[in-house]
């Protein structure tokens, strides 16, 4: 029986694992090793001790950061469901280095205690490959909803994709059929997705496109897309209150312009709207709103060939308060509460 005493370990990441089950694989492979010396809580590592250990690495990783060592993970840091395949991010056949010491507070933080009937000198093992989870976990014990391998892990999403440095660039969800449901891209150095793309039925005609601004993770713009696949409208949102700053409808070509809107990034109102006539270039009308009421304040009506029919002023109830109309010859006549 070899001595039980807590040593420097490399780990190899196998498909499909997670960072809790290649902490499970250490433990398990230290406890059949020293069955005697070995001991888990309770018998198992619940799930209060598996946040706990995950809070730990966290801690871990950033020091490793701070100093320049290589890191555990990449993504962020969050635990639930809704962030999962954001955070704790590691790839197939990736090695890990855990210290001594960092392997004591992750053992502590799990509830393990490993005890050793007299020191030994700090030894670095061989990587090791640890076992896989149909192997190290338990029938009784789930793997927690902080699940840190990306969907890989699902039959539906067998396509993830790494750079040279083993971060995590893009991934691919597939439905049953084998037809792509949707797919998205990640900035390699904060973790965060920057585009997402989702099919319609046939995998391949475009759904809806939404990107991220790589440093916040925040959405900065979405376009929907028809049936055929063609441009319907188009989004953009402001960074820092989210609201919708612009939208443009398309006709059917997915090209010509429709109408146009922008909106306040703080009250998320209107400001103004522009609606175009059939080629997609020559104004048809264009409005403005007061950004905090949302009522128009303004109007302006124009002829086919795009010279001004008519603008029209509101006050703040949108009340009408005078028109000016201009004539053909481009002189024009004025004339107070009169709606057109």
């Amino acid at each position: 029986m070899s001595d039980p005493v807590i040593k420097e370990q490399t780990v190899i990441v196998k498909k499909n694992q997670g960072l809790t089950q290649v902490l499970k694989g250490i433990v398990d492979k230290m406890k059949k090793e020293n069955p005697d010396s070995v001991f888990i809580s309770d018998g198992k590592i619940t799930l209060g001790e598996w946040n706990a250990a995950m809070d730990k690495l966290a801690e871990l990783n950033q020091e490793r950061k701070n100093t320049g060592k290589a890191s555990i993970f990449t993504g962020g840091t969050d635990k639930t469901k809704a962030g999962w395949h954001n955070s704790f991010i590691i790839h197939p056949e990736q090695e890990i280095t855990f210290s001594k010491e960092e392997l004591t507070e992750l053992f502590s933080a799990m509830g393990v205690t490993v005890k050793s009937a007299a020191p030994a000198p700090v030894e670095t093992e061989a990587p090791v490959e640890t076992e896989s989870p149909a192997e190290t976990e338990p029938a009784d014990q789930a793997e927690p909803p902080i699940e840190t391998e990306s969907p890989a892990a699902d039959e539906t999403n067998p396509n993830v994709i790494y750079n040279t440095e083993g971060k995590k660039t893009g991934e691919i969800f597939y439905r049953e059929d084998g037809t792509k449901d949707y797919e998205s891209t990640y900035n390699p150095q904060t973790g965060n997705i920057t585009s997402l793309i989702t099919y319609r039925e046939d995998g391949v005609t475009k759904n809806a496109e939404y990107t991220y601004d790589p440093q916040t993770g925040k959405k900065t713009s979405w376009i929907g897309y028809r049936e055929d696949g063609t441009k319907d409208c188009e989004y953009t949102y402001d960074l820092q209150t989210g609201n919708e700053t612009s939208l443009i409808t398309y006709r059917e070509d997915g090209v010509t312009k429709n109408a146009e809107n922008t909106y306040d990034p703080q009250t998320g109102k209107k400001t103004s709207g522009i609606g175009y006539r059939e080629d997609g270039v020559t104004k048809e009308e264009e409005y403005t709103f007061d950004p905090q009421t949302g009522n128009e304040t303004s109007k302006i009506s124009y002829r086919e060939d795009g010279s001004i029919e008519y603008v029209s002023t509101y006050d703040s109830e949108g009340n009408i308060l005078e028109t000016t109309y201009y004539r053909e010859n481009g002189k024009k006549a004025w004339l107070k509460n009169l709606i057109f």
